[in-house]
């Protein structure tokens, strides 16, 4: 064959080397959260194995073993094997329970590693083109499933699916490789997923840190994607001075994100941009591939610490010893990640010159119009699973229950039990604890707002990320005015909020607050102080939350000085809703003052939660 044919045969693989890198670059965001999701869900949320000592195991190890091994990858059936060994991985994700999740999602990012290494060498610079699809892949994703974890709806699992037959499809028309002896500096680009994983690759984040519309955030995420794309089709990977230039746009944007009250129009695309742009310099170059496999091993374990870190510092309060070390150091982890992303970026061109010609526009530009189709995907998404208003109960029922962080008892996504549970119920204002989403240790789920399009609510969610600690959100039948979040008084442990709103209910506005108080200690008696001030010069108003206090606490007494405890008033039995497996005590709580309740129930199950709700129905007195 020619070289002329040679060069042809190679150009017309180029549009499925992308294809499949950005399907590689989807799968392993979309796994790496879940895998840190899981180890949350193991150590904090759930009784089982610590199992954060396996995840380091085969994440860190599995850059060591597996990238050497990449440009060895001859054979489109090794290949193969290796897609079949992802397919796997994500079943046993989808389908098991917390320990086996977590091994399937470190076996689909294991295999999927060899594969996106071989396909940077086969891109050059244009593997960050790839990378850029590949968030944007995600992001319509997540405009898909509502702003939500793949892995928390049929429909994410669903896309799930279609990607991996999207890439085993791709493997099989590639066929096979050409062996190299050199692999790209790698490093670069699997250190920019693990800042994609915790924070610009989900607009979730963005959005909650700082209470932002979602779709707003979707929409500047996916501008900065096209434009990092766009300017590497044109212009290639940077140079020295170019690496550390978009290096230090990077952490100069992120610093913006994590310390401003609002997200600057500037700050974010610039942010995301700047990631693509050094992601790209992960395909260029040339190491033995040991070399690059001990490089990109070595960056990868910095970038796992700084993930591990950032969960430990928002749990500073559950980690006994090193917790409160960590306290507060939440922007500086991720500023720490960003920086190791440039730092990569520079030592990866050192001694290389700058480029002077443009890469060009060969085999990308249906990539890149492909990247603006999914980037609207996602906004259409975003404003279509925006919540609406639903119909409206025929009489006044509240209800207030504990999410658990979006899982229930045995750790999985509770998100469509709990929907389920409401249904029918007629409920129109319901209070939620634990919501506290949009982090990684949640998956960047941002249950409430799923919740509230779901069941046709309006929603008022709690504080923004950033100030950590347990959250509380509103959902309501009708408009909700004047939501207000509160930080309760503490003892030096995790931040406690309420939040006070105004629901706009046709006979009348209702004040509402929505609490969760501490675990134990006479510190609950001067947060129920702090909740009844909410509410001190309302003549009608109602309180909902888990007071963490039985009936017969001075808690309680305190509420009920000037509130009713309707299951007290109305309730039939001990009314036990903790925990939901088996109910031994009444910690969650309808205070009403102002109304007569006239029927009370507990509702739920470990299916759901590991809380038990209660509703009541009330006439206006």
């Amino acid at each position: 064959m020619s070289s002329t044919a040679g060069v042809r045969s190679a150009a017309s693989r180029e549009p499925l080397v992308l294809l499949r890198a950005s399907l590689a670059v989807a799968l392993l965001l979309v796994t790496l959260t879940y895998a840190v999701t899981r180890v949350f869900v193991l150590n904090f949320s759930t009784a089982g194995p610590n199992a954060t000592a396996l995840l380091a195991l085969l994440l860190v190890t599995g850059w060591t073993l597996l990238v050497p091994f990449s440009s060895r990858l001859t054979s489109g059936a090794r290949e193969q094997l290796l897609v079949a060994v992802a397919a796997g991985g994500v079943a046993f994700s989808l389908l098991g329970g917390p320990v086996v999740a977590l091994v399937g999602a470190s076996l689909t990012g294991l295999a999927l590693t060899p594969v996106l290494a071989t396909d940077a060498a086969r891109l050059d610079a244009r593997v960050g083109i790839a990378f850029a699809l590949g968030l944007l892949l995600v992001l319509a994703l997540r405009g898909l499933t509502g702003a939500v974890s793949a892995y928390a709806t049929l429909v994410g699992g669903g896309v799930l699916v279609a990607f991996l037959l999207a890439l085993g499809g791709a493997t099989v028309a590639l066929g096979d490789g050409t062996q190299r002896n050199t692999v790209p500096t790698l490093a670069p680009l699997f250190v920019a997923l693990f800042l994609a994983a915790l924070w610009l690759g989900f607009p979730t984040v963005t959005a909650r840190w700082v209470g932002h519309p979602y779709p707003w955030a979707v929409g500047l995420s996916a501008v900065g994607l096209l434009v990092g794309g766009g300017w590497v089709a044109y212009l290639g990977a940077p140079g020295r001075r170019g690496a550390l230039a978009w290096g230090l746009f990077l952490v100069g944007a992120m610093a913006r994100l994590l310390s401003v009250e609002t997200v600057p129009v500037v700050g974010l695309p610039l942010a995301t941009a700047a990631l693509v742009v050094l992601a790209s310099i992960g395909g260029t170059g040339s190491q033995r591939p040991r070399r690059a496999g001990l490089t990109v091993s070595g960056a990868q374990l910095l970038a796992l610490v700084a993930v591990v870190g950032f969960v430990l510092a928002v749990n500073w309060a559950f980690i006994p010893g090193v917790g409160p070390l960590l306290r507060g150091l939440e922007p500086a982890l991720v500023l720490a990640l960003a920086a190791l992303v440039g730092a990569t970026a520079v030592l990866a061109v050192r001694g290389r010159p700058d480029p002077t010609e443009p890469t060009g526009l060969d085999g990308t530009r249906r990539a890149l119009v492909g990247g603006v189709g999914a980037g609207l995907l996602a906004l259409v998404g975003g404003y279509l699973r925006r919540p609406t208003s639903g119909a409206t109960p025929d009489r006044l029922r509240v209800a207030t229950y504990n999410v658990h962080q979006f899982f229930d008892s045995r750790g999985r996504y509770n998100l469509r039990a709990v929907a389920d549970l409401f249904r029918g119920r007629g409920i129109g204002i319901l209070g939620l604890q634990e919501t506290e989403g949009a982090r990684i240790t949640s998956g960047n789920v941002f249950g409430v707002r799923w919740l509230a399009a779901a069941l046709g609510y309006h929603y008022a969610p709690g504080p923004e990320a950033s100030v950590g600690g347990y959250g509380v959100s509103l959902l309501s039948a009708w408009p909700i005015d004047e939501a207000e979040v509160v930080e309760l008084p503490t003892d030096d442990t995790v931040t406690r909020p309420a939040l006070r709103a105004t629901v706009d209910h046709p006979d009348g506005p209702i004040p509402v607050v929505v609490a969760h108080l501490e675990v134990d200690g006479e510190v609950r008696i001067r947060q129920a102080r702090r909740v009844l001030e909410l509410v001190e010069d309302a003549e009608a108003a109602v309180v909902l939350g888990d007071f963490n206090a039985t009936p017969d606490e001075a808690v309680v007494d305190t509420m009920t000085a000037s509130f009713t405890d309707s299951w007290a008033a109305v309730g039939d039995g001990p009314g036990y809703t903790y925990s939901a497996s088996r109910p031994y005590q009444r910690i969650d709580y309808v205070f009403v003052r102002g109304f007569e309740p006239t029927a009370a129930t507990v509702f739920g199950s470990a299916d759901e939660s590991d809380h038990r709700g209660v509703s009541t129905s009330l006439d206006r007195a």
